[in-house]
């Protein structure tokens, strides 16, 4: 059984959490979800079917994004996929319907969870310091507003540490706007440490969700070897996936 990290606050309507990069059998650098790095397609989609097995849902539940950074959003519906374009180009997705899993994989970017049991809705978002830019996560949820969501749950999952995220002048001058999320390196000059996380926190509460309905896991990708993380081992990261699904998976 694969070793996940649940996604804290959103259950009972909703279940998710992150695939895990470690797991207590298999291939000694860890499994992925995505055909990135030394990761080849072949073990990439007897991960897939591992943990579909595991979620008890079939393979073709999973509902996938090719992420570019952005802050694009798609709806995903039960019907079969798009034969041309199966995987759409998106950085967030939602759903209202039963029986699909939301995939974002990430390695350093922020996951996002959404729920809200009152409007029946779910939504994932991959935020890394891009998307955070371009604000995809209150995107997505404003874009479940717009849908009937009054009572949403959030959780943003591990990604890159503030205490080791190092970004140089022109990306820490981006995120000017929330001065509390980032500082010179004590040691490095002309470099900075960014904390997205607490940006992306920062943003779903100017959406108007409440604090005691955000979770955030304390999972630092790059400094813990649980997590897959592409400033850490370059190459040689794989991709977690962040899941959610409506109902218990």
């Amino acid at each position: 059984m694969f070793v996940t990290e649940p996604a804290d606050g959103i259950a009972p309507f909703a279940a998710g959490g992150v695939l895990l990069r470690v797991q207590r059998v298999g291939n000694p650098g860890g499994v992925s979800f995505w055909p990135a790095g030394a990761y080849a397609p072949r073990e990439v989609a007897l991960t897939r079917r591992v943990l579909a097995h595991q979620l008890t849902c079939p393979v073709d539940a999973f509902r996938l994004m090719r992420q570019v950074h952005g802050s694009k959003i798609v709806y995903r519906g039960d019907g079969p996929a798009d034969p041309v374009d199966p995987i759409p180009t998106a950085d967030a997705q939602w759903t209202d319907r039963p029986g699909l899993v939301l995939v974002a994989n990430v390695a350093d970017c922020c996951p996002v969870i959404v729920s809200d049991p009152t409007a029946g809705v779910v939504g994932i978002a991959h935020s890394g310091w891009r998307g955070t830019v371009g604000e995809v996560a209150p995107a997505l949820i404003r874009t479940l507003r717009h849908n009937g969501a009054t009572d949403m749950r959030v959780w943003i999952g591990p990604c890159a540490e503030g205490a080791a995220y190092e970004v140089g002048h022109e990306v820490f001058t981006r995120f000017d706007r929330w001065p509390s999320a980032g500082r010179p390196h004590p040691e490095r000059r002309e470099k900075y440490l960014l904390d997205v996380r607490e940006v992306v926190r920062l943003q779903i509460r100017a959406e108007g969700i409440d604090d005691n309905r955000i979770s955030v896991s304390g999972g630092g990708t790059i400094g813990d070897r649980r997590y897959h993380s592409h400033r850490r081992d370059s190459f040689g990261a794989g991709r977690m996936a962040a899941f959610v699904a409506i109902g218990s998976v």
